[in-house]
């Protein structure tokens, strides 16, 4: 029997939005989220005490960090990083509008809200893998008996992405290996599916053992600090979960609150195909919303994959050979349409201003390309132990780019506390300069507008000054980050 052709609208959307998405990549400015996992692929290798350290305190597994290295360390221009993450959601488009079964005009929704649209293509980080395995694990769950294998590789590489995915790769794995051990009982299964079953969850295990490892450095609570109690706690995970709605809905987050959860319960109630999907993904927003009330803050991305765990529930949940308007398939057709409301998404004003000739996402490359134009043995500092990796990111191969602060190579932002050294003042600077770059005649060093690790110097260099000049400012409006490069005569 033939399968249905998808309609011609599909192919169009989907040239369409890619090409939409491409334009996006190509005129977004890099900043220094982007940059740290780059440099952070560039500079440290696959050991203990390189990488496997650094993930503890960057709060990100090593996956993203491992598909950026061959790059990064073949010497590939830090432009590839936007195509990287271009692709990989071009791909997820892919296959969730051609290898998912909800009804195709459904499909077409979905894509045209920030879930497919601009968000996880730019800033170009680990949400764009995310998106991919989170829709892959979508099309492969109803196959997940016979192709046991395929399925443990996908969840461990989610719980190696993001963090924020450990709870919902937890329940599945929790699902699958309840589900494993009722069928070695009741012998339902053939003794090579069984075997499979339980090698992918002992691959899942062992990938979730050494994740605790990756992160083994996390500093622990201070003890001096009181638990909060059990009203104060869930006070604080209800305004988070209202805090994500309002991250995906902006000022019309209660009515797209009242009408999602209104049709979860309903889904829940009359479709039992649903329930433990919806678990699933219950399950792996709950734990995000623990860590963003306990741990660290939420932020425009990390509430966008909660509607990765709802298309998840759809797309495992529908019934194609049920109505859309049957009691199977109505609640979950209102949850996906009420997905258009994302378009007042908090960040929505940063899609424009990116786009505007006018402004720039960060003035990181308009500093770097003056900085590749400077000699080659010219002298770049960075004055910044944070603000300036985007900066860095882009310098060429040709030119060294030393920080003032640790005394070393600039890189990545270590956050490791005792890696972190004190600002030093303006004086101090000059004088450093002076003392270890006495034969150069002029020294160059990048001054972030809204932080620096040299205190006073945004300040000093607004006022005329005979040992200064401004080499670069940018002359239009920013949204994340602006820098200044000047020269400093060394006298």
């Amino acid at each position: 029997m033939k399968s249905k052709a998808l309609p011609l609208y599909l192919t169009i959307l989907f040239i369409l939005i890619s090409t939409f998405n491409l334009i996006l990549a190509i005129n977004h400015e890099y900043w220094r989220d982007e940059a740290q996992a780059w440099l952070i692929a560039r500079d440290c290798t696959l050991t203990p005490d390189s990488l496997f350290t650094v993930t503890s305190y960057e709060g990100h597994p090593f996956l993203w960090f491992l598909m950026l290295m061959p790059f990064a360390k073949l010497g590939v221009p830090f432009e590839v990083l936007k195509y990287i993450s271009w692709g990989i959601m071009t791909v997820s488009l892919f296959i969730f509008l051609f290898r998912t079964d909800i009804p195709s005009w459904l499909k077409a929704l979905v894509s045209l809200t920030p879930t497919y649209i601009c968000f996880f293509v730019v800033p170009a980080r680990s949400y764009s893998l995310a998106s991919l395995l989170i829709v892959c694990i979508s099309v492969i769950y109803k196959k997940r008996k016979d192709r046991p294998i395929i399925y443990s590789i996908l969840l461990s590489m989610l719980l190696q992405t993001l963090i924020i995915m450990g709870g919902f790769v937890a329940a599945l794995g929790i699902a699958w290996f309840i589900e494993t051990l009722v069928c070695l009982i009741k012998k339902e299964a053939d003794k090579t599916t069984l075997i499979k079953s339980i090698a992918g969850l002992f691959f899942l295990l062992a990938n979730a053992l050494f994740l605790l490892w990756e992160f083994r450095y996390i500093p622990g609570s201070s003890s001096s600090a009181t638990a909060p109690t059990l009203i104060k706690a869930f006070v604080k995970l209800a305004g988070q979960y209202k805090y994500g709605y309002k991250i995906l809905f902006g000022n019309i987050y209660i009515i797209a609150m009242i009408l999602i959860n209104a049709s979860i319960v309903g889904l829940f109630i009359t479709n039992k195909k649903a329930r433990i999907p919806l678990l699933l993904a219950g399950s792996g927003i709950l734990w995000q919303i623990f860590i963003y009330a306990f741990i660290y803050v939420n932020t425009n991305h990390r509430s966008l994959t909660w509607v990765y765990l709802l298309l998840f529930v759809a797309i495992v949940s529908y019934d194609k050979r049920s109505a859309i308007y049957s009691s199977n398939n109505l609640f979950i057709s209102i949850v996906i349409i009420s997905l258009l409301l994302s378009w007042n998404y908090i960040c929505m004003d940063h899609l424009i201003n990116d786009l505007r000739n006018d402004m720039a996402y960060s003035y990181s490359k308009e500093t770097a390309d003056v900085i590749n134009d400077l000699p080659e043995d010219a002298i770049i500092l960075s004055l910044s132990q944070i603000r300036d990796t985007s900066v860095t990111a882009q310098v060429d191969n040709k030119h060294f780019v030393y920080n003032i602060i640790t005394g070393s190579k600039a890189s990545f932002t270590d956050r490791n506390p005792e890696e972190q050294k004190e600002p030093i003042t303006t004086e101090e600077f000059f004088e450093k300069i002076h003392q270890l770059f006495s034969d150069k005649k002029t020294v160059y060093a990048i001054v972030a507008n809204d932080e620096c690790n040299v205190i006073g110097i945004e300040e000093y260099i607004k006022k005329p000054h005979s040992n200064i000049a401004i080499a670069y400012e940018s002359q239009h409006k920013y949204i994340t980050e602006d820098f200044t490069l000047i020269a400093i005569y060394n006298k």
